[in-house]
């Protein structure tokens, strides 16, 4: 069947509507910042802005902020996530052990401070 190139089921958000805002908290008291967020970057873009972070409530901000990790193991009560070349030490504070991870692969919301990397929530590929 050929349709329009412009024919959008009606299921399809339009353009106008893929845009949406997650609000982040710095971890600071008082210091949150917004941002906006492409809400159908990924098949998975629902589950991400879903997830909230575990030590101190709010979002784990989107997926802006998040990446797969290549690799990760268990270090103490936590984890190390491998992206690319960076090792990134995943507090257990900040781990989701409820939700169940539909991508299969371990998931890391974080952010590069020139003080250091600031972890807002971490999801293992293997689920709950």
């Amino acid at each position: 069947m050929h349709s329009e190139p412009d024919a959008r089921r009606v299921d399809q958000p339009r353009p106008e509507d893929r845009w949406g805002a997650a609000t982040c908290y710095s971890g600071s008291p008082g210091v949150a910042f917004v941002l906006l967020v492409h809400a159908e970057a990924t098949p998975y873009a629902e589950w991400f802005s879903s997830l909230m972070r575990p030590d101190i409530g709010g979002s784990c901000c989107g997926e802006t902020d998040q990446v797969y990790a290549d690799e990760y193991w268990a270090d103490g009560d936590g984890f190390v996530a491998r992206v690319g070349s960076e090792k990134i030490a995943v507090p257990g504070k900040k781990v989701i052990w409820t939700r169940i991870n539909p991508t299969g692969r371990g998931v890391l919301f974080y952010r590069h401070f020139n003080s250091g990397d600031y972890v807002y929530c971490f999801v293992p590929g293997s689920g709950v």
